[in-house]
């Protein structure tokens, strides 16, 4: 099975669900505001799949389900990401995921709330049944391999909390301090995800009001720098 998780809207496509069988010989999609536009690259997509089927190839485990470590196919194997959609940090990496076309998911509370309302629909996160931020930072925790946590300072409050609930998970957790970033930490990255056999990584960190103008910023910058190798495109 070939599977690429994707969302079309009215200007742009951003991964959501699309999961291609190609023995199967069916096609299941999700989209919203489908346009013409849409459907032309959404054909090319296709043509894509069919071609290059290998490119496509993705790890498919729903919201929710334990999760369970599996060996890496390659030196740096395609990552699911999961983030809880608050400002700053998750914020980012859901903007970097889309933008890479790298898959992405996780669990926001009840009602999409975040500092700045409630987050955008075109996230695709799930809500929890809680308005509690601790429970879904426990559940993206629990629900991943891993967990990095951009720190721009000493761990405290959300990020702290993510860091004793790893340790409660048994889950590995890196921390990589964002205002002093640089190659020795992308090759620790990686290296960590290689050994740790990571495929779906929760990427935590401050919320934008930590650190007004620089939290998102710059964890964009850190972002891309360790994802975009791993880009389909």
């Amino acid at each position: 099975m070939q599977a690429i998780v994707l969302q079309i809207t009215s200007h742009r496509i951003e991964f959501r669900h699309l999961i291609l069988s190609m023995k199967g010989k069916y096609i299941l999609m999700k989209f919203r505001d489908f346009t013409a536009t849409g459907s032309i690259v959404l054909a090319l997509l296709l043509i894509m799949a069919i071609a290059v089927p290998k490119v496509l190839t993705l790890p498919v485990k729903p919201p929710g389900a334990i999760a369970s470590p599996t060996a890496p196919t390659s030196p740096q194997p395609r990552l699911w990401l999961v983030t809880g959609g608050q400002t700053g940090v998750d914020r980012a990496t859901l903007d970097i995921a889309l933008s890479l076309f790298l898959p992405v998911r996780g669990w926001c509370p009840k009602g999409r709330l975040a500092e700045d309302g409630k987050i955008p629909a075109v996230y695709p996160l799930q809500e929890t049944t809680s308005t509690e931020y601790a429970v879904r930072t426990e559940w993206n925790v629990r629900d991943s391999d891993a967990t990095m946590i951009l720190a721009y300072g000493p761990l405290e409050g959300g990020t702290k909390l993510t860091a004793d609930l790893a340790r409660k998970y048994n889950r590995p957790a890196l921390v990589l301090n964002a205002m002093t970033f640089n190659q020795r930490d992308v090759d620790r990255f990686y290296q960590w995800i290689r050994d740790k056999h990571i495929r779906i990584l929760n990427v935590a960190g401050s919320r934008e009001s930590a650190n007004p103008g620089v939290i998102y910023k710059r964890a964009q910058e850190i972002l891309k720098q360790l994802l975009q190798p791993l880009s389909i495109l």
